[in-house]
């Protein structure tokens, strides 16, 4: 049972790790056939576009 590669292992004692990930906001709105869902996911976008506009300091008249 010696191989190169024994750190990457397991052995009987240990336990696998699970890792949680968060979905993105898109892909956790889209699991719902219900259309309004996809208004909201658009109110939230829209939203979040604005935000970065009025903080952007190119944005305004010449």
């Amino acid at each position: 049972l010696n191989c190169p590669y024994s750190q990457d292992a397991l052995s009987m004692d240990q336990v696998w790790v699970t890792q949680i990930i968060k979905p993105t906001l898109a892909e956790d709105l889209r699991t719902s056939f219900e259309p309004h869902r996809l208004a909201k996911l658009y109110a939230i976008a829209s939203q979040k576009l604005w935000e970065d506009a009025t903080q952007c300091t190119q944005h305004g008249p010449p």
